[in-house]
């Protein structure tokens, strides 16, 4: 539930926000930022030669909200675990702060995490006993009362996709 308020207050926010969008909930984030002025880059974990453009993205689309980003060749038709992790780096580069709901200790999101850290770049992620592993490493705990977590910076979001495989919920 958290993460929906999350999408809600994010939407409003005027901040641009990343992320692959693949899993269930991170495709009911898009469903929701896709109602809000915020632009919104959508990262395959594939080319998008072959890409099928859903009714619902075509609108934000044409008004400029949305943006289509691959940095995977022709060649790369279908998002595997792989692509995935390769989409979550790309799209963690591109960020100014980075947000994940959740990373299994010891999983491949994690380690993503680690390497945003590494990096220098802000990570953030909700307080809760669920992520004691990434407040331990140093991510910032966000909770929806009054934070400021993200204020004028891009946000890029990636789910537990890598974890569990490309389709796995956040």
């Amino acid at each position: 539930m958290q993460s929906y308020d999350l999408a809600h207050r994010l939407r409003e926010s005027g901040l641009v926000l990343a992320g692959g969008f693949h899993s269930p909930m991170e495709r009911e984030w898009l469903q929701v930022l896709l109602k809000g002025p915020a632009p919104v880059i959508l990262c395959p974990a594939r080319h998008l030669a072959k890409a099928r453009l859903p009714l619902e993205l075509r609108r934000p689309l044409e008004e400029g909200r949305l943006l289509l980003l691959s940095p995977f060749p022709r060649s790369d038709h279908r998002a595997t675990l792989d692509t995935a992790l390769f989409r979550n780096r790309f799209v963690a580069a591109l960020a100014g702060l980075v947000f994940t709901a959740y990373a299994e200790p010891g999983g491949k999101t994690e380690q993503l995490c680690r390497e945003v850290l590494a990096r220098g770049k802000p990570l953030c992620t909700f307080e809760s006993d669920a992520n004691a592993n990434l407040l331990a490493l140093g991510a910032t705990p966000m909770g929806l009362r009054g934070s400021s977590a993200g204020e004028g910076m891009a946000v890029s979001r990636f789910g537990a996709e890598a974890d569990g495989g490309v389709g796995s919920a956040p």
